[in-house]
């Protein structure tokens, strides 16, 4: 018997792997696909929005051209009118924003508003831009804009009262020579005056014209923020006398500002990130007011800089635009430190900073050093058990002394302290004390009478109080003499200049002469032998002090 076997066709078909294989390649396609098609989208929606806003920009112009001469006029302008300044329109779910500025305008076929003789209002410039704050495009604005001119057929009238032009331009300059650079948009505003308040907004040729004003006192401001600008600072505002028939001009210069971004540093380039007390940071301004800002421990970073907005932005000076900024910190009793120097640091190392800027929208960044203010170690002596204190427990003796006394025994430091809750140390007229230590810490007001003379040898000075050289019914002033111990002589250089041996000394509250100021408050190295008056007004090659 023959057996009959099923012969079952050979079907082929997609396997599970197969399958899966072309869903994720079909995938990867349409997720391709979609952002493409998106872009596609939103950049065919803002063409149309683009061409949308440009054609209510036309029609804008072309309803203006339509009307009288002095009709036109935007609502609360000049020259004034029914026009509003900005108006809304929503087309296919888009909303447009229209705004309108006229200006009275010189002949621009001359020199512009700005320079313009005679009257200043020979014809209206019209400028229409129409924005939309679009969703589209990474929300990126549309802008169209569109401009004409109105001119009065015959000649033109005068009108009744007086005229205002404000002229803007840039203030930096490279070549003195160059002509003005005119900025268009700026805001100008009657703040104050019979017929204000009134707002303009300068044309291309950087001018805006205030036309048929009452005579009488305007203030006049300009506000050129919107652009990212600063006014010159002692030109933002203007006072303009009004007169029947006749024009007050003025001419503002307006830049881009310059910003300082400021560290704190001690002279071992560490920075300082802990205040016990306050600085007082100033800023001279060689333009507008100086500025003051105190400042706390809490506006210290952890790298020692401070914040970015601490100081204003600033008008541009440099080799562009006379002028130069000072700075400097004076720390309070409290603080520990005193104020060195002032450099600009940038890829090419430090200098000192010269007080200006390389150009509109620059910054600088500058490291402000301080000196910490040594305190007294633990094996100090004090100078009113040693007994070059007299009997007054704050008048020095008239003595010649070291600590300790036996020469053999190296030098330590001393603590000149009175006794008995004094203010003041002082040495009286006629006495010639000189006393020799590692180091020295007064602690008080020290004042040296006139005709004599204090002699202090030490490596290190720290004068916590006022020192003064008094001076007397015409006697000769009170004088102060800073030496090198010569058991600690090591000669050598410091502060770069060659010579005698330097020491260094810490002027908290300064030197004074009498009423008059001599030393700044501030850390020093001194040469040896140097005195005081007679050798405060060198320069430090002519052995003076050196700042540290």
């Amino acid at each position: 018997m023959r057996l009959l076997t099923n012969q079952l066709p050979n079907r082929q078909g997609f396997t599970l792997v197969e399958l899966l294989v072309a869903i994720t390649v079909l995938l990867v396609f349409v997720l391709a696909y979609m952002p493409l098609s998106t872009f596609i989208a939103q950049g065919s929606q803002a063409n149309r929005a683009r061409l949308t806003a440009g054609n209510l920009a036309d029609n804008m112009i072309e309803e203006i051209r339509s009307r009288s001469y002095n009709e036109v006029g935007v609502q609360g302008g000049n020259p004034a009118g029914d026009i509003p300044p900005v108006q809304t329109v929503t087309l296919d779910g888009i909303t447009y924003t229209v705004q309108t500025w006229i200006n009275w305008v010189d002949d621009p076929a001359g020199t512009g508003s700005c320079t313009g003789s005679g009257l200043p209002y020979d014809y209206k410039l019209v400028r229409v831009v129409v924005t939309a704050q679009g969703f589209f495009n990474n929300g990126a604005a549309v802008r169209a804009a569109a401009q004409t001119l109105v001119a009065r057929e015959g000649e033109q009238v005068l009108l009744p009262g007086g005229n205002i032009r404000a002229c803007v331009v840039r203030g930096w300059r490279t070549d003195a020579a160059a002509p003005d650079v005119p900025v268009e948009s700026v805001t100008v505003e009657l703040t104050a005056g019979p017929d204000a308040p009134q707002t303009l907004w300068t044309t291309r040729y950087g001018g805006a014209v205030f036309a048929g004003l009452k005579p009488g006192t305007y203030a006049v401001e300009v506000r050129p923020y919107s652009l990212g600008m600063i006014p010159q600072p002692d030109q933002a505002a203007w006072q303009a006398q009004v007169a029947e028939g006749s024009t007050a001009a003025n001419k503002f210069e307006v830049e881009y500002p310059a910003r300082l971004r400021l560290k704190l540093e001690d002279l071992d380039h560490h920075p300082v990130t802990g205040l016990a007390g306050q600085m007082l940071l100033h800023l001279d301004a060689p333009y507008g007011a100086d500025i003051d800002k105190v400042l706390t421990a809490g506006q210290l970073q952890a790298d020692g800089r401070l914040p970015d907005d601490l100081l204003p932005p600033l008008w541009p000076v440099g080799s562009g635009y006379p002028g130069r900024y000072q700075l400097a910190v004076t720390p309070d009793e409290a603080a520990g430190y005193l104020f060195s120097r002032v450099v600009e640091r940038s890829h090419d190392g430090e200098k000192d900073w010269d007080g200006g800027f390389a150009g509109p929208g620059t910054e600088k960044q500058l490291v402000i050093y301080l000196a910490a203010i040594p305190s007294p170690p633990g094996d100090a002596g004090q100078a009113a058990a040693i007994g070059w204190f007299n009997g007054n427990s704050h008048v020095l003796e008239n003595i010649t002394d070291r600590y300790p006394r036996n020469p053999g025994e190296p030098l330590l430091p001393v603590i000149f302290q009175p006794a008995n809750n004094q203010s003041l140390i002082k040495t009286t007229a006629n006495q010639q004390p000189d006393f020799t230590a590692s180091a020295m810490f007064w602690q008080q007001d020290l004042e040296i009478a006139g005709r004599s003379r204090l002699t202090l040898r030490s490596r290190q000075i720290v004068f916590k109080g006022k020192v003064v050289l008094e001076e007397q019914n015409n006697h000769p002033t009170g004088e102060l003499l800073l030496s090198v111990p010569r058991e600690e002589a090591a000669g050598g250089e410091t502060g770069g200049l060659p010579g005698p041996n330097y020491g260094e000394v810490y002027f908290v509250k300064g030197v004074w002469r009498g009423d008059q100021q001599i030393v700044e408050p501030g850390a020093y190295y001194w040469p040896d032998g140097f005195r005081l008056p007679a050798d405060y007004g060198k320069t430090p090659a002519q052995g003076g002090l050196i700042r540290r």
